[in-house]
């Protein structure tokens, strides 16, 4: 055979090639890494209802459009969700021009318009109408007794002055506090001891012509000490010993009320007024380290409480011998 034909099939080889590849190459979906364009179309205001209070008296409404020419628009949302939320023209994968109205309470000022588009990618709009007035944070249980706690809180500067607090305990009784300042504390009386309580803290602000505002309330739970002497703990047990370290468990005296514990130790056959004791903890587990090794220790367990001590849990044990 000659080098014409020859040469003439292997060309028409290479480019039968050459077009496979390319065929191949543009059915290959094209990799979209870039969040879909998000535009707001207008500015919502929420003047005069930023405070606890009387946000709730005005809503905000916001539009936007999101466009995404790649994968196509996949999903369009508000954090946090709106009161109201219409989405018009979404289809999944649509290149199209997707429309967003948003109605949310003036209580939020603060959201954030997010466009998904098919590959996961995230465009966004945010709504930044400024801070919250009046906003209680930090409501806890700061101390305890037998039948009282002390709670305490702060609060954010607001337009509107504070005119007192109404705390609510159990769903049943209700006291008031008249503390004006950013950081507040109550002591609240007359509770059942070891029990959990939960108390609910609602701020009352002055209004308009001596109007009296009621605004957003928290809560908070805490529970009360066991009256009288505490209870021995229960249920003793060591789990580990090495040869410096022992470790033991037990269960409370009760489940609800909140204990500190001390955990002492000693040589046998030494003195017990040469215990050395631990800092309190709450936990209801201790490892007792730098113990010499092949040696037998008595250890004592004591339930804190209110001020009291309670009767010791003892522990027998042994350290390993190397």
């Amino acid at each position: 055979m000659s080098r014409g034909p020859v040469l003439v099939m292997m060309v028409m080889m290479v480019v039968m090639m050459v077009m496979v590849m390319g065929a191949a190459q543009a059915s290959l979906p094209m990799s979209d890494s870039m969040p879909p364009s998000c535009i707001l179309t207008n500015t919502p205001s929420c003047n005069g209802f930023l405070t606890n209070g009387v946000c709730t008296g005005l809503n905000w409404t916001a539009s936007v459009i999101f466009r995404d020419s790649d994968s196509g628009m996949s999903d369009v949302m508000l954090d946090p969700p709106a009161l109201e939320l219409t989405v018009t023209g979404l289809t999944p994968g649509t290149t199209n021009e997707v429309l967003a109205d948003a109605v949310q309470t003036c209580c939020y000022p603060q959201a954030s318009f997010k466009g998904v588009d098919v590959e996961g990618n995230v465009g966004q709009c945010n709504v930044d109408l400024g801070t919250i007035g009046g906003v209680i944070s930090n409501f806890v249980v700061t101390s305890e007794g037998d039948v009282w706690v002390e709670l305490s809180w702060t609060i954010t500067p607001s337009d509107i002055t504070i005119h007192h607090y109404h705390i609510t305990i159990n769903s049943l009784t209700t006291q008031q506090s008249f503390c004006t300042q950013s950081t507040c504390s109550e002591t609240v009386l007359n509770l059942e001891p070891c029990t959990r309580h939960q108390f609910v803290l609602t701020p009352v602000f002055n209004g308009i012509n001596g109007e009296e505002l009621t605004g957003v309330s928290e809560t908070t739970e805490g529970a009360t000490l066991e009256g009288g002497d505490p209870q021995m703990v229960t249920n003793g047990d060591e789990v580990e010993a090495t040869e410096t370290t022992i470790t033991v468990t037990w269960d409370p005296p009760n489940l609800i009320c909140p204990y500190e514990y001390q955990v002492c130790h000693y040589e046998v056959n030494t003195d017990p007024g040469l215990a050395i004791c631990s800092t309190t903890t709450t936990y209801t587990s201790y490892t007792i380290e730098s113990l010499e090794e092949c040696k037998a220790y008595y250890i004592d367990v004591v339930t804190l409480s209110n001020g009291l001590t309670s009767s010791p849990f003892n522990f027998y044990s042994v350290t390993l011998c190397s």
